[in-house]
């Protein structure tokens, strides 16, 4: 006797299993920052097909690392809900990391390679974290931010309530003299913040 074998189907919505608490902390945590629900709705999806995908793979959580996005992105969606089997946007694969990362901070999953490589001052870390709560901006370009104002420590000092603004200027400059005209003035928008 031959037996057909067809594929699983896939559940009628996105279960994010154990990681469930944590979505509705990270839903929590963009509504402080100011997040429209509806912004917030298009995070938790991708967090929850995140998580669907993590439990339908049988990946526990402290083997997820940088290479889980990128495995993520490949996959052939039957993780349930009303996504298909297309592939994931960028925009949708930032979410997912935004994700990541939040579970990162939490001590949820391992750290992120990127995070420990780009270890920041702690002056700028705490920078970088009002930028997030405080002004809204996306995750990315507060790493941006951060990066611009950590080029410029050097020639600053460790000091800040030694910096003024003949100092400022002067590194500035100095700086200027190695990158273009348009990144000089995003890293004169950095430091305004």
């Amino acid at each position: 006797m031959n037996v057909i074998k067809r594929p699983v189907a896939a559940p009628r919505t996105m279960d994010a299993g154990e990681l469930t608490p944590w979505v509705n902390q990270f839903a929590e945590e963009l509504a402080l920052l100011r997040y429209s629900p509806l912004t917030i709705q298009g995070y938790t999806d991708s967090a929850r097909h995140f998580a669907a995908w993590l439990a339908i793979e049988k990946i526990e959580l402290r083997r997820v690392n940088d290479d889980s996005l990128g495995q993520f992105a490949k996959h052939r969606c039957r993780c349930g809900g009303a996504r298909r089997a297309m592939p994931c946007s960028r925009g949708y694969l930032n979410r997912v990391h935004r994700f990541i990362s939040f579970l990162a901070r939490r001590g949820i999953i391992a750290p992120l390679a990127e995070a420990v490589a780009d270890s920041v001052d702690p002056l700028v870390g705490d920078f970088q974290e009002w930028l997030l709560r405080h002004r809204g901006i996306r995750e990315q370009t507060a790493v941006w931010h951060g990066r611009m104002v950590m080029r410029l420590l050097p020639s600053l000092g460790s000091d800040p309530c030694a910096y003024g603004p003949a100092g400022i200027r002067t590194a500035v400059l100095n700086e200027a003299q190695h990158c273009s005209a348009a990144y000089t003035k995003t890293m004169m928008t950095a430091l305004r913040g």
